[in-house]
């Protein structure tokens, strides 16, 4: 532990760089606000970064366990350098599942009524088929719908 007790977000990029579980684990229990904080003005690596380029898939898993924005790239090509995509472009299998299957999860957590009904099928096929008119009929008729979650994962709002 730093002498004042407080870590910095050097720190937590420093673990993951290394691949180390405990310490990545010590500080987020310590300073969890730090799991999406970039390194500097001028440097917008992520601890989530390191851990893909590194290839450390236990420290990814745990990053991203604890709430890590993997979808954040870095300037100037923010959608070329986000965590998914340099996984995937270096063909870390392994990393690719573990992201992917967090979103998964974390979709999931976010639905709050994941109960699939008809009329829960034909609001989502309104909506995505661009039907609005239909889509507020069924909402008005079912106003418990609009926090619905679609089968596939994924809300109404998300859906459109």
């Amino acid at each position: 532990m730093p002498a004042n007790g407080t870590y910095k977000i050097a720190d937590l990029c420093e673990a993951a760089t290394d691949g180390d579980v405990s310490t990545i684990q010590q500080i987020l229990n310590k300073q969890p606000d730090l799991i999406n904080v970039h390194m500097a003005e001028n440097n917008e690596h992520r601890a989530i970064h390191y851990a893909v380029m590194n290839q450390h898939t236990d420290a990814v898993r745990i990053l991203m366990e604890a709430g890590a924005n993997h979808t954040s790239g870095i300037y100037p090509h923010r959608d070329a350098t986000d965590a998914l995509t340099i996984a995937q472009e270096r063909g870390l299998d392994d990393i690719v599942h573990i992201i992917r299957k967090e979103d998964e999860k974390r979709q999931l957590e976010a639905c709050k009524n994941i109960t699939i009904t008809e009329e829960n099928n034909a609001l989502f096929e309104a909506v995505q088929k661009g039907l609005d008119a239909d889509a507020l009929s069924i909402l008005d008729q079912n106003p418990d719908l609009l926090d619905a979650c679609h089968r596939n994962g994924g809300s109404v709002i998300h859906t459109a």
